[in-house]
């Protein structure tokens, strides 16, 4: 095996892939930040279902449970487990929960 070869086999795939992941996730985050400070998701209105996001934003719904996660710690979304519970744009003046 030449030495090109060695170099090929010897990349960390599982760092390439983490890294990919983690700008697909920005890559998210960003969209949905930029679609609440324009207004387009209103305070009080409820994101669509993570199947239907993730559908719309073509990522997977592992990658998008990720993105919420940030914007749910950025205070900017707010996630009500259970089954009947989505995400929520929370209202103007209604601290996240956690942020009070």
């Amino acid at each position: 095996m030449n030495s090109v070869e060695k170099d090929v086999f010897s990349v960390d795939l599982g760092r390439v892939r983490d890294d990919s992941v983690s700008k697909l996730v920005d890559g998210v985050v960003h969209q949905l930040e930029m679609t609440i400070a324009v207004g387009l998701l209103a305070g009080g209105e409820r994101l669509p279902t993570e199947a239907e996001l993730a559908g719309k934003l073509q990522v997977s719904t592992v990658t998008l449970r990720q993105a919420l996660t940030v914007l749910s710690d950025r205070g900017l979304i707010e996630t009500r487990p259970g089954r009947g519970g989505r995400s929520y744009v929370p209202r103007l003046g209604t601290p996240a929960p956690g942020r009070a």
